[in-house]
């Protein structure tokens, strides 16, 4: 591709005469090009990932999330846009079935503390399943440049309520077994 530059005519006594530039731009144009490919892929695999991923700013609020987030929470894209994780309709629970306050979801410890979150294990209660969903959630904070502050948080989970059952299963069979022993 070809840029236009500065031109200049001028007519002379029937002498005419330009002057001016112009400037190759094909290797802009093709760099361009491969970072809207690169920025098409992550498009994609956000969407299609089986993890769920949610953007929030820095007071907490989700900005964005994957399809994936939506039908794990059980919620729809416009249901999860400007939730907190101090918004009590969660209805968040540990494994012993005591309540998760909001203010100690990864997300907001992220945020508070600059510090990345690691497998934190959360019971969400799912609306249309009438059930609570086992996620294992991380919450990476995000920075501006030369920011010391968290200006937003991404949370990233993935659903291992199966998982769940499976050891509650081979608990409950474990203490059947013990009791038969004795």
């Amino acid at each position: 591709g070809w840029e236009k530059g500065q031109i200049t005519m001028d007519v002379i006594e029937k002498v005419v005469y330009l002057e001016g530039y112009i400037t190759d731009i094909t290797e802009r144009v093709e760099k361009e090009q491969a970072l809207k490919q690169i920025d098409e892929k992550f498009r994609q695999l956000y969407e299609t990932m089986t993890q769920g991923i949610v953007y929030q700013d820095r007071s907490g609020n989700i900005i964005s999330a994957n399809p994936a987030a939506a039908r794990i929470l059980g919620l729809s894209h416009d249901e999860l846009t400007g939730r907190s994780s101090m918004n009590p309709e969660w209805r968040s629970i540990h494994a012993d079935g005591s309540d998760y306050p909001g203010e100690t979801h990864p997300a907001m410890i992220a945020l508070k503390t600059g510090v990345v979150q690691e497998g934190e294990i959360i019971g969400v209660f799912h609306p249309e399943k009438q059930e609570y969903r086992w996620i294992k959630v991380s919450a990476i904070p995000q920075f501006e440049s030369g920011s010391t502050t968290p200006t937003g948080v991404f949370a990233i989970f993935e659903d291992i309520t199966e998982l769940k059952e499976i050891e509650n299963r081979l608990r409950n069979q474990e203490a059947v077994f013990q009791a038969m022993l004795k």
